[in-house]
């Protein structure tokens, strides 16, 4: 009995090792203390302490979405920020930590907050970008990749030294792109010029089918031609009139029933007469016929497509435009 009593306590004990660390029967291990703002803070500060701001940083930023109303995390956080040279970050932190202790009658973090964005504020480019009117409700703008919440006739924004890009789209518009260099304390002002975009090349086999040009040419000169034809034609008819009228009106021939009764120099001229009306009219049919032919060759003519005609608009800071542009 007393052998089975001490195997009894053996038992418990162990049992109650068991229980009072999750790890050694798995069954907690996935179970781990909520993560609270608290938490995330203290975590933050410790990291910041060891020098490992990243960290430190996105723990702070953390427990600023689990409590955004706790203006001492937020002031970790942009204290953070500036160790880790996101001076324009820190400082807008500062800025809204300033405004919300105001509101909260925190003097004290609200004076302390100003007085850390008055020393930041300096070391800052200010970047003014003025927006056109007729952009204003469709238009988005983006500074060194920060997207602007609110589009102003003139959006300005204090951003870090070095590059300062500025980037905006619209519907229907060309995107629009600038880069400027600057320094602290310096501002920078960019003008948003945005265009519709440019007319894009129709593939090959589509676009505007025009007739094939040496046709066009063929039939071109051919009706010239048939033209002269018929006007050189109705000049010799003319000619030829008058001279039949001629001989009537000086009594060289005169008519009779059974014709003109002519004297030798008045038959001369009405054969002259006759051989012009000849010409006349072999003339004017040949030209109209080669005008007819050169119609038949215009209707005809097989057609090639062109890339057609290609009008774009060009707008710059410097200077606007229209481009026409036919591919031949």
């Amino acid at each position: 009995m007393r052998s089975f009593a001490i195997a009894i306590l053996l038992l418990c004990g162990l049992a109650g090792i068991a229980l009072a660390d999750p790890d050694a029967t798995g069954s907690d291990a996935g179970s781990a203390a909520p993560e609270t703002a608290e938490s995330l803070f203290n975590e933050g500060r410790s990291l910041a302490a060891a020098g490992n701001f990243a960290a430190a940083c996105e723990r702070f930023e953390r427990a600023v979405a689990l409590d955004p109303g706790a203006l001492g995390t937020a002031l970790n956080l942009a204290d953070c920020y500036e160790k880790r040279a996101l001076t324009a970050k820190a400082y807008r932190l500062f800025t809204r930590v300033a405004h919300d202790a105001e509101v909260a009658r925190d003097d004290g973090k609200a004076t302390y907050a100003r007085d850390r964005a008055g020393k930041l504020v300096v070391q800052l480019v200010a970047v003014d970008v003025h927006v056109p009117a007729r952009l204003l409700s469709s238009v988005a703008v983006a500074i060194d990749r920060e997207p602007v919440a609110t589009v102003a006739p003139v959006i300005h924004e204090l951003v870090d030294p070095g590059m300062v890009v500025v980037d905006a789209t619209a519907p229907g518009e060309l995107p629009f792109h600038d880069e400027h260099r600057a320094g602290a304390g310096d501002t920078v002002t960019v003008e948003l010029v945005l265009g519709p975009p440019p007319i894009e090349p129709l593939p090959p086999g589509a676009g505007v089918a025009t007739r094939r040009r040496s046709w066009v040419l063929a039939s071109i000169i051919g009706g010239g031609i048939g033209l002269v034809g018929v006007g050189v034609g109705l000049g010799f008819g003319d000619a030829a009139r008058s001279d039949h009228d001629r001989v009537l009106d000086d009594g060289s021939c005169r008519a009779t029933p059974h014709g003109l009764a002519c004297t030798p120099a008045g038959a001369s001229a009405e054969a002259h007469a006759g051989r012009l009306a000849d010409v006349a009219t072999g003339l004017t049919i040949g030209g109209a016929a080669v005008v007819a032919a050169a119609a038949v060759v215009w209707a005809l003519a097989p057609r090639d497509h062109l890339h057609g005609y290609a009008v774009a608009p060009i707008v710059t800071g410097s200077e606007i435009g229209v481009v026409l542009d036919r591919a031949f």
